[in-house]
Parts: structure tokens; sequence; C-alpha cells
């Protein structure tokens, strides 16, 4: 019976480190995807929305998940601890494959199409303010102009070269008179960007992961616990 209860005080505690986790995992994709507005503009808002409504999904899963194993932990349910054991190694399966997905599979397809997301949205800078904002703030911190140079929004985006294509120090008119523009693109900061954050995503979630397998095995310590102890009894 002790050691079925020091199982069960051990599962209550874990579910609570994971419960955590999973707060820190839904607010840190948030905050992602906030401090990264610019970026999102830029390569498109609807290639974004794969990864965000995954990681917020699971993590309010596990949220809930968490919750049934803290009741089966409290009431010594060992059908509710068994179902919560199921659901949570089934949760590590699909995890461990989504994360296995965004690294080698997504990741590659991201890499490939930004460009054409990228030259897609400079046509929208003179229709779309957020699009001309991301845009101006992306360059200026970046010190990149266009996707692979300035010449892209002449020839590809067919307007002029924006002025926040222009080097610290030079006005709008000085800088296109001089050509006193950023030479290297803003493709290879995009990319370096996206694959910062999903980095960043990924090591939230495998650190998610390990606390989910140790409550697994100190769920299933528990039900053994349950068991001696009901047999006994």
């Amino acid at each position: 019976m002790a050691k079925a209860v020091f199982w069960r005080g051990a599962l209550g505690v874990t579910n609570l480190l994971i419960f955590s986790a999973s707060l820190v995992l839904l607010v840190g994709t948030v905050l992602i995807f906030l401090r990264s507005n610019e970026l999102v503009e830029i390569a498109g808002q609807e290639n974004f929305k794969p990864i965000a409504i995954t990681y917020i999904a699971g993590g309010l899963f596990v949220v809930l998940v968490t919750f049934l194993g803290c009741f089966g932990a409290f009431k010594g349910s060992i059908v509710v601890l068994v179902v919560f054991a199921l659901l949570m190694l089934a949760m590590v399966v699909v995890q461990v494959a989504g994360a296995f997905v965004c690294t080698y599979y997504y990741s590659d397809q991201v890499q490939s199409k930004t460009r054409d997301w990228m030259e897609d949205s400079m046509r929208q800078y003179s229709s779309k303010q957020s699009v001309r904002n991301a845009w101006d703030r992306f360059q200026t911190e970046m010190e990149c102009c266009g996707v692979d140079g300035p010449p892209d929004w002449i020839v590809k985006a067919g307007t002029s070269i924006p002025p926040s294509c222009c080097r610290s120090g030079s006005d709008g008119v000085n800088c296109h008179v001089e050509n006193d523009h950023f030479d290297r693109g803003c493709l290879d900061k995009v990319h370096e960007a996206v694959e910062d954050n999903l980095r960043q995503l990924i090591v939230i979630g495998f650190l998610v992961t390990g606390f989910e397998l140790m409550n697994v095995l100190f769920a299933l310590c528990a039900i053994c616990g349950l068991r001696k102890s009901t047999t006994y009894a």
C-alpha cells in the first residue's frame, strides 16, 4: 500500500510538471508567432498556421490528459490510470513523429517554397499596409533588401526600391541616387528566422515528451501497486 501511495504521489508531481511545461509550450508558441509577426507577413500567414495550430492543439490536449492523470492518482482508480497511461504513450508517439516531420519534411518544404511566398508578398507591398510595414521593419533590422537583392523590387514586385533598403544615414532620395542599398537579400535571413523558431518549439516539445515518459512509468508503477494492495486486501 505504501508503494502505491508513493507512486501515486510521484505521478501527481510529474503531472504538475507536465502541466507547467504544457503551459510554457502554449504561451511560447503564441509569443513566438506574435514576435515573428513580420516574418509571418513576409512568408505568408497561411504557411505558418498549420505549425501554430498543431502546437496549440497538442498543448491543450496534454493539459487535459494531465488533469485525467491527477484525478486517477488522487482517486486511486486503476481504470483511469490505465486510460491515462495509454493516452500519454500515444501522445509521446505522435509528438516524436510530429517533431520528425517538422524537422526533416516540413522544414525542407518551407525552405523550398519560401522564395515563392516572399515574392508573392512583395507584390502586395504597395496595396497592403501590414505587408509594407513587415517588409520595412524586417529589411531595416536585418539589413537586407528584397529576396535576393535590391533589383527584386523592380523586376519581381514592379515597384521602386523601398527606403527601408537604404543603409543607415541615407535618406530615400540620396539612397536611390547613390545606389546605397543593402546588398544582401532577405531570403537567407528568413530561413534562419524560421529554423530558429522551429528549433525553439521542438526543444520545448522534447522536454514535455521527457516528462510524459516519466509519467507513463509512474502510472504503471502506481497501477501495479494498487493491484497488489487490492489483492492483499
